[in-house]
């Protein structure tokens, strides 16, 4: 099942979130709320093209716990 990420490299990114225990919902806007089993929680458009906020976002993943 896609979760909705226009890009395949996050939707790769995201189910191997939701196997480590990570819950992704849709919070609006076509955001991305992602929570981390021990509570840190995080936003991301599902709609971002730039290589530099992908870049961005996987670093503050690696921050939280998460090896994206």
């Amino acid at each position: 099942m896609r979760l909705g990420f226009n890009d395949k490299d996050m939707e790769k990114v995201a189910k191997r979130a939701q196997k480590a225990g990570w819950t992704i919902t849709v919070s609006g806007n076509n955001h991305f709320k992602w929570r981390s089993p021990d509570g840190k929680t995080m936003l991301v458009s599902s709609r971002s093209g730039s290589y530099s906020a992908w870049k961005n976002f996987r670093a503050d993943l690696r921050r939280a716990g998460f090896d994206a």
